[in-house]
């Protein structure tokens, strides 16, 4: 068997700017996405637990804290989803599929 030290190892990439902004991206996504969940739960909770009855109109506004606050846990979520994307590093291959095309052709020789 070979010692672990003759295996050669690959060198150390420095971050490149594609993947330092999908970590920033993420990490704001994250960020929107709980603080904007926490505060919407706050108020759902609150509406739930004070049942309509004693401060308010005529007017019914039980769940205009989704309405409100819904869109920013979305943005916030969409965020999150795109800074993982860009963190990812891309693949240098690049991979053709032919999808409704004819079959590849045996190899010459066969």
């Amino acid at each position: 068997m070979s010692e672990p030290s003759s295996i050669p190892v690959p060198p150390v990439r420095p971050a490149s700017g594609r993947r330092v902004f999908g970590i920033i991206l993420m990490l704001l996504g994250i960020a929107m996405t709980v603080i904007s969940g926490l505060c919407t739960g706050a108020f759902m909770v609150g509406d739930i637990v004070d049942g309509g009855g004693g401060g308010g109109g005529d007017i019914n506004l039980s769940g205009i804290e989704f309405i409100i606050g819904g869109p920013f846990i979305l943005v916030g979520a969409l965020m999150w989803w795109g800074g993982a994307r860009l963190k990812r590093p891309r693949s240098t291959a690049r991979q053709d599929v032919a999808a409704f095309g004819d079959p590849p052709a045996p190899p010459k020789g066969e």
